[in-house]
């Protein structure tokens, strides 16, 4: 029941906004009814009852865990048979409200709808589907909770930036709601990444834009220290050591570029165009004066926690694409080492990716001895 109502309020706040200058959601009946997907005891995925709406976004998002990409290969497999709704778990969304009146000047979508993981910023990203076609049209994201909504102005922000400063290959924003919390962008094409860096993504990081800003390692550990001197009683004695041992290691005056940062370069966030291209989704961690190495970093370090592979911090400096990065950039590799100690500590320590569960934190924490042995 719990679900099922969860469900149901998720879709009763998508189809309160109606109408977004351009669209117009259809009505439950014209969508085949609504199906709540559940993972890991929440609402992931709620999908129209007709399979040609579903089909294209599904078969285009993947999990990275071998049990659930096998699970999520036989889902689609009933999806497509007609018999989804069979399956335990599996129910059907009942939604309250009306549906708001097809304006003739707009087209007529359905959604297709992946529900974040519950918490503080979790919102909802809504593909919309013209309803002749089959094809996605737009990409509309909601705030379902308040801290999403900073989440989602702050992403509208920085692809306005990105289209200013000619980046390729980024959503483009069609319009925001600031007040509501809700986005609409251009879809982005291209099948999800594998968990492996690529030439594409090199490609991708080497061709962010560059300001003429720079800082130094330095600089970077004077902002650390007030924050490690505020917040290092949250943490028990082992933590402790090993966050002061970092900070301790952490100096040099040489001048290090500051290039523009994803902030969520992950597998999930990346869309393969070709073998040497790729378009970078989900900006909200963005940051036009980053540091360099931030996102080989949390490319390796998120799968490495989330899919027990130490073998992707164990190898990072060997492996020849960050290596091919780092020499493209000049960065040493003392350098490297100490701008991986930055990515974890200004995770651990500040709010810099105030969406890092705790558990992350401490997975970082513990991988100091590591880094250092690289």
């Amino acid at each position: 029941m719990t679900i099922n109502t969860d469900a149901t309020f998720i879709l009763n706040k998508i189809f309160s906004i109606g109408h977004t200058g351009k669209f117009t959601l259809a009505t439950a009946s014209q969508a085949g009814g609504f199906i709540a997907i559940t993972g890991s005891g929440s609402i992931r995925w709620i999908v129209p009852g007709t399979e040609k709406f579903g089909r294209k976004v599904l078969s285009q998002w993947k999990p990275y865990g071998m049990t659930s990409l096998a699970k999520w290969h036989v889902l689609r497999l009933l999806y497509r048979l007609g018999v989804l709704i069979k399956v335990p778990g599996i129910s059907e969304v009942f939604m309250t409200m009306p549906s708001k009146k097809y304006k003739k000047n707009e087209t007529l979508v359905v959604p297709v709808i992946y529900v974040g993981t519950p918490g503080a910023q979790q919102k909802a990203v809504i593909t919309l589907i013209e309803i002749n076609s089959g094809n996605p049209v737009a990409v509309m994201k909601v705030a379902l909770a308040d801290g999403a909504i900073a989440s989602i102005i702050t992403e509208a922000s920085m692809l306005k930036r990105l289209l200013s400063k000619g980046v390729d290959d980024v959503p483009r924003l069609i319009g925001i709601n600031q007040e509501n919390g809700v986005s609409l962008q251009t879809v982005v094409s291209g099948k999800l990444a594998n968990g492996n860096m690529d030439i594409a993504m090199l490609n991708s990081l080497l061709g962010m834009f560059k300001t003429e800003i720079t800082t130094t390692l330095d600089e970077q550990k004077i902002k650390l220290d007030p924050f490690v001197t505020n917040r290092i009683h949250d943490f028990n004695s082992r933590q402790q050591e090993l966050i002061k041992r970092a900070l301790s290691l952490l100096g040099g005056s040489d001048s290090i570029p500051m290039p523009l940062v994803h902030g969520d370069f992950a597998p999930w966030n990346i869309k393969q165009i070709s073998r040497d291209k790729c378009a970078l989704i989900d900006w909200e961690d963005g940051e036009e004066c980053g540091l360099p190495m931030w996102d080989i970093c949390h490319f390796n370090f998120i799968q490495a926690c989330l899919f027990n592979k130490p073998d992707l911090i164990e190898n990072l400096l060997t492996n020849k694409i960050v290596k091919s990065y780092m020499a493209k950039l000049h960065i040493s590799k003392v350098s490297a080492i100490q701008l991986v100690l930055l990515y974890i500590l200004f995770i651990v320590v500040t709010d810099k990716k105030n969406n890092a569960s705790a558990e992350y934190k401490a997975f970082l924490i513990n991988q100091i001895p590591m880094v250092l042995a690289l």
